[in-house]
């Protein structure tokens, strides 16, 4: 028996060394066009207005410091780093986009593998610490089947942390078809929905979620996401006062 499993683990010691010296080779192979990629995207790059992610990726760093998450499934990736970021972290990182309607394609993420998958009908499964949506769920029409699912892969007393645009009181189906929108007459995959406190209390009725931490943010002049002018930088606002984004935490009971 003892024989047996040594044999295994060197057999596993054997298959580790083996891989690491695959990826050793191939990073020597890709390196040389990847930095050439990378210094064309800083040439091409220019100076834009703070946005959005900012204040959502404070809000989940956040709650990762409190409660150091061993498992995170990272919903909507696109072409973000937050996955690597997140695992950086210590956590191990799932990331999943469906890849269609919003990016009509599938994009390339250079920073984490991404898994195709549609939160809505899930084929993800096992147990997660966290699962985080950052700047996705407006684009997500059934939003709440994307938030049943969350709720059905994380464990008891896990959390889902949701960044997304909203209005406390007035549900907007799309708010780029509204003439004051700054987006409205443009062209796109998808639509941008304004959720609102009503969506919310649909989601902690039917999954279990209860609500842990929410912060509501302004960044425009005007009434609605895209309305006015963009403000620099986003200022705190709370339920009763101009507002277009919250970041909730929302913990599995």
């Amino acid at each position: 028996m003892k024989r047996s499993e040594s044999s295994s683990a060197l057999g596993n010691r054997v298959k580790r060394r083996v891989r690491h010296e695959i990826i050793k080779l191939i990073k020597g192979v890709l390196k040389p066009p990847l930095h050439l990629l990378l210094r064309l995207e800083q040439y091409n790059s220019s100076p834009r207005p703070t946005n959005e992610l900012s204040l959502m990726y404070a809000f989940l760093f956040k709650h990762i410091t409190r409660t150091c998450p061993q498992r995170i499934l990272d919903v909507g990736t696109g072409t973000s780093s937050l996955p690597h970021l997140m695992s950086h972290c210590g956590a191990e990182v799932v990331a999943v986009d469906k890849f269609g309607e919003y990016w009509a394609r599938r994009p390339l993420n250079r920073h984490f593998l991404v898994v195709p998958d549609d939160i809505c009908n899930s084929r993800i499964s096992g147990s997660f610490d966290m699962v985080t949506c950052i700047d996705v769920l407006q684009h997500v029409p059934q939003h709440l089947h994307a938030v049943s699912t969350m709720a059905r892969l994380l464990r008891p007393g896990g959390i889902a942390i949701i960044g997304c645009f909203f209005n406390e009181n007035h549900y907007v189906p799309d708010v780029y078809r509204l003439p004051e929108s700054n987006a409205f007459g443009r062209s796109h995959n998808y639509s941008c929905q304004m959720l609102s406190r009503t969506e919310i209390e649909s989601w902690t009725a039917t999954t279990g979620f209860c609500i842990a931490d929410q912060e509501l943010w302004n960044c425009f002049t005007g009434e609605y996401w895209t309305f006015g002018e963009r403000l620099q930088p986003p200022r705190p606002s709370c339920p009763t006062k101009q507002h277009h984004v919250i970041c909730l935490c929302l913990e599995k009971r």
